[in-house]
This record gives structure tokens, C-alpha cells and sequence, in this order.
């Protein structure tokens, strides 16, 4: 025991590197989109805003910094010039990867947040979760990418297996509605709901359950949706550069407020820096190394050759242990994927098992290679779904046999306080005196499709404001300052709260 924790802390104080070169091949990602490893014929030698990382993040930055120029009548000439840099190809990191669900799960946390932060503070933390589906539905259809990005709202299902938890969370929900009250969209009210064990046999067919919550929550291909607006941004943002293939190596220093970011194919040197890599976010940040955690995560896609009546792609689910969970979306099969099933029907998006890695899911921490996958979390995965599923009609004693097409792994970035972290960074974070305004935002803890996109957001307005381009802020995202990255926030959080949070 005492050399698997003194690994665990070896691992958990270095530095997680740049992102491999050889990563899992995520079903996500295929086919790969036209612009997946776009690059510029050479590397822009300077840059006003340089950000590093090209998933859901910086997606949100661009689309923000592109769109509060335009609208406060900027002149085109005076766009700050804005590079991009992937390590890989295109929005192949966490975005790239996950489950594809926007699901936010207050009743899970609320005391955490409540104790934490007060009502008040918990109230606005929540408000701001919650407004990601909405938004991210919204913009998806103004861009006119539902249909390829497959944006929906859907009923979701958490299944609970442990008595104890079940109980735990059936008081924090009611908890919840109450410090809520007034505070909620009518909509997202209407559908919180708790199911007896009883009540989910009657309703979805599963038995072995002590309860369940319904609730309203989204689904998408996070990939899809990311490069296809970067394709767009691209047509109309002249000053935007995407440079794929094309690691970060390191950050120094220059005189006149500027630092050179080194690259393999050459030196830019920029006067506003953002590092938007979630797990890899302390590579360049060493004093986020034990506050950011990276952690690899597990996902796969199943086909059950009997498909439950009672789940279509409008709807997802979680099974929940009390430790651990799994989480599922449902996807209609794209015509263009290479992978084809021998059995028609839906294709599940099946992700978790972290807890039945090594060390109940502790060594899965501090990892940051996605070329290779849990062997313990994979074999755990595949087998979930006969062993929950109801078995086929014509057979009442037997299970629904699963077909899996891919699995895959990726890396998340958990916070050590469980909010993620928005905002301009210092020497305390960075370990570099003077050069460019460094600004940091991620560590979503593996929700990030419900805390990126505002993250990012408020933090392009941020940018913006400190280049001495105002921007109105109406109809704009306003982070929670429980989010901001401070100095004394460093101090205070404490990577050993994982233990208790998730």
C-alpha cells in the first residue's frame, strides 16, 4: 500500500507532459472531419491571443472573441489576431472523447456546494451549469448543425443499486428544490422526479434498482459540433488561425509584455496566452499541478441485439453505485461511421468504470496516456449492459447479448475543489516573471459539457477587456466567482477533497 501511494503522489506532482502522439481512436472522431489537421503553410510568427488546446474550450473563446468584435462595430483591421495550437489533429482531446451527454447533477452535490459556498453561492454555480443546454441547443440550431451535430434535450434516467446513496441524494434533491424555489426554468422544475425501486420496474423494465431520478439533461457529438463551428469561424474570422500537429514545447518570457511559444515548426510570440487543455492544463501551469488533476477516463460504444422498448435516442442513463457510475447516451447510427453493426438499432455511448481500475480508480489518476486503455474499467464496461439490460422478450431467462464496436480512452481534468478554474494567472501558477498575460481555464472534473462553454465565454470577455476592447456584457456569460482563479484559491484547495467528492 505504501508504494502504490507514493506512486500515486509521484504521479499526482509531475507534470502531465504534452498530449501522445498515438492516441485510441475515438468513435467520435471518425470519420475525422476536412479541417481535423489543417495547418498554415508556416507557423504565424506573432499572435495577439495564443491558445493553447482545440477542443470545447477554445471553441467557445473564438466564437466569443469573433462575435463581441463584431458586435460592438469593431473595425475588421483591429480583430486581434488569434492562433490556435493542437498538439494533435483537431478537438482530439476530452471533447473529442467523452460521453456526448450535457447533464448536470446538482442534487449529487448540493451540500458540498452549499456548505461550501452558501445558497447563494450554490444557487449561481447551478444557474450557470444548468444554462449550458439551452445554450449550447440554441446555438447548434442558429449554426444550423442539429441534425450533424445530433443536438437534442432528452429524459434522463440514474439508476441507483446502493441503498444507502440512494437515500443520501433523494435528500439532497428535495434539499435542492427547496433552496431553489423561484430559482429554476419552469421546464428543467417540471421534470426532476423520484422513482421507487418498484416504479422503475413498472416504467423502464429494470429490476434490482432501490430507486431513480428523471430529470431533463442533453446529448450530442461534441466533436462534430466543435469542428464545424471551428470551420465556420475560419470562413469569417480572417485573423483566426488553426494549427494542428503543432505542441506547445514550452513558454518563455520576452521584454514588451510578450513571451515566445515554442513549437516544433517554429516561435510565436504572443502578448496574450490561454491555456484551454483541461488534463495537460498544468504542463505549463505547475502551480495548478495537484489543484488540475488528469484523470483517464473510459468509454465505448455497444449495440444490444435486443434494444429496450423504453430507450430511444431520446433519452439517456446513469447506473449508480454509490462508487462509481456509468453514463449513457443513445445514438441513431451515422451513415458515414465506419463502424456497422451486425445488429440493427441504436448505438449506445457507454462510459465509466473508473472505480474498477486498480486501486478502486486511483490508478487512473495522474495518467495522461490515452493510447492505452484500463484493462480492468474496459472488461467492466463491456459487460454492464447484459447484466442490466431486461433480457430479449422471447427469452425471460436469458440477457440481451451487446455487440462493441470501439472503446476508447481520454483524460479529464479534475479540480480539486470541484469547480473549475477561469481566469488571468500569476507567477504562483505560471513560475515565469513578466512576458504575456497568462490566462487559465479548465478543470471541469468530467462535466465539462456543462461548464466549459460559459467558462470559456466569460473568460474571451475578460480578454478582451484587458486589450482595451469593451465589450457590453449583456446576454453574456457572467462566471461564478467561486470559479475565479485566485491566488488565495490556490492556497486553500486541497487535492485530498477528491476523496469525498467523487
Amino acid at each position: 500500500m505504501e508504494d502504490q501511494l507514493s506512486a500515486l503522489l509521484r504521479r499526482l506532482e509531475a507534470a502531465p507532459g504534452i498530449p501522445v502522439q498515438n492516441p485510441t481512436s475515438s468513435y467520435w472522431q471518425e470519420p475525422p472531419h476536412p479541417i481535423s489537421n489543417i495547418q498554415s503553410p508556416e507557423l504565424p510568427s506573432s499572435a495577439d491571443i495564443v491558445i493553447i488546446g482545440s477542443g470545447i474550450t477554445a471553441c467557445s473563446i473564438v466564437k466569443t472573441l469573433l462575435e463581441c468584435c463584431r458586435d460592438s462595430a469593431l473595425d475588421e483591421s483591429k480583430y486581434p489576431r488569434v492562433v490556435v495550437l493542437e498538439a494533435r489533429s483537431l478537438c482530439s482531446g476530452g471533447t473529442g472523447r467523452n460521453g456526448g451527454h450535457i447533464k448536470e447533477t446538482p442534487h449529487e452535490h448540493w451540500n458540498y456546494l452549499r456548505e461550501t459556498f452558501g445558497v447563494e453561492g450554490a444557487r449561481d454555480i447551478t444557474r450557470f451549469r444548468l444554462k449550458h443546454l439551452d445554450d449550447i441547443l440554441k446555438i447548434a440550431k442558429k449554426e444550423g448543425l442539429e441534425c450533424v451535430a445530433e443536438a437534442r434535450k432528452v429524459k434522463t434516467v440514474d439508476l441507483h443499486y446502493d441503498r444507502e446513496f440512494y437515500r443520501e441524494s433523494v435528500d439532497q434533491l428535495k434539499r435542492f428544490l427547496v433552496d431553489m424555489d423561484g430559482f429554476l426554468d419552469p421546464e428543467i422544475d417540471a421534470h426532476w422526479k423520484a422513482l421507487t425501486g418498484e416504479e422503475v420496474l413498472k416504467e423502464f423494465g429494470i429490476d434490482g434498482t432501490c430507486g431513480a431520478f428523471t430529470y431533463l439533461a442533453g446529448a450530442l457529438s461534441p466533436y462534430a459540433l466543435v469542428a464545424h463551428l471551428f470551420d465556420s469561424f475560419l470562413r469569417s474570422y480572417p485573423k483566426l488561425h488553426i494549427e494542428t500537429s503543432t505542441p506547445a514545447l514550452s513558454i518563455t518570457p520576452l521584454p514588451s509584455s510578450l513571451s515566445s511559444v515554442n513549437t516544433p515548426r517554429g516561435i510565436i510570440k504572443a502578448s496574450h496566452i490561454i491555456h484551454a487543455t483541461n488534463g495537460h492544463i498544468s504542463q505549463f501551469l505547475p502551480g495548478l499541478r495537484t489543484k488540475i488533476q488528469p484523470v483517464r477516463g473510459t468509454m465505448s460504444v455497444q449495440v444490444p441485439s435486443s434494444q429496450p422498448a423504453k430507450f430511444t435516442t431520446d433519452d439517456s442513463l446513469s447506473f449508480m453505485w454509490g462508487k462509481g457510475f456509468e453514463y449513457i447516451t443513445i445514438r441513431t447510427p451515422p451513415t458515414d461511421s465506419p463502424h456497422k453493426s451486425s445488429t440493427p438499432g441504436p448505438h449506445w455511448m457507454v462510459g465509466g468504470g473508473l472505480v474498477h481500475a486498480p486501486h478502486e480508480g486511483l490508478s487512473e489518476f495522474g495518467v495522461t496516456d490515452d493510447a492505452t486503455i484500463s484493462l480492468q474499467s474496459k472488461a467492466y464496461l463491456l459487460g454492464i449492459l447484459p447484466s442490466i439490460l431486461p433480457p430479449p422478450p422471447d427469452q425471460p431467462n436469458g440477457v440481451t447479448n451487446v455487440e462493441t464496436l470501439s472503446c476508447w480512452s481520454g483524460i479529464m481534468g479534475f479540480s480539486a475543489d470541484a469547480l473549475p478554474w477561469v481566469g488571468r494567472v500569476g507567477e504562483r501558477y505560471s513560475r515565469r516573471r513578466g512576458g504575456a498575460k497568462e490566462y487559465v481555464c479548465g478543470g471541469y472534473s468530467g462535466e465539462g459539457m456543462v461548464n466549459a462553454w460559459g467558462c470559456g465565454a466569460g473568460l474571451a470577455r475578460l480578454v478582451l477587456h484587458e486589450m482595451g476592447i469593451e465589450v457590453g456584457m449583456k446576454g453574456g456569460w457572467m462566471v461564478p466567482w467561486e470559479m475565479e482563479a485566485t491566488d488565495e484559491r490556490l492556497e486553500r484547495a486541497d487535492i485530498r477533497n477528491l476523496a469525498t467528492l467523487f
